[in-house]
């Protein structure tokens, strides 16, 4: 099993990504390593094959995704929130996330 397969691997990876005593370059090294992991495993095509990431962890990316990448000051940690929230809207949008599930700060484009 790979490491960027494993459970909770997404969340620790933003959780690294938002914590204050962590480096700016850990930060955009792991936001990195989250953009390419939900790139290449977010979405599976093949409808009979089981799901890389659960349920519950994606949740919980879509859940924190705005809030982090709003609060984020280092420019290539900036895009690479951008790039995985393209990745997830494309696929799961509007079934499983809606703009209204999103904070104020992105409904009404005021902090």
């Amino acid at each position: 099993m790979q490491l960027s397969t494993s459970a909770g691997y997404l969340s620790a990876l933003t959780h690294l990504c938002t914590h204050p005593d962590v480096p700016a370059p850990a930060k955009v090294s792991g936001a990195t390593a989250l953009r390419r992991a939900i790139t290449k495993m977010w979405h599976n095509d093949d409808p009979s094959a089981a799901a890389v990431y659960a349920v519950e962890e994606k949740n919980a990316v879509r859940n924190s995704l705005i809030t982090t990448a709003v609060a984020q000051t280092e420019l290539p940690i900036i895009n690479a929130f951008a790039d995985i929230a393209k990745v997830i809207f494309r696929h799961d949008y509007p079934d499983r996330w809606c703009v209204r599930a999103c904070p104020p700060v992105v409904r009404t484009g005021r902090v």
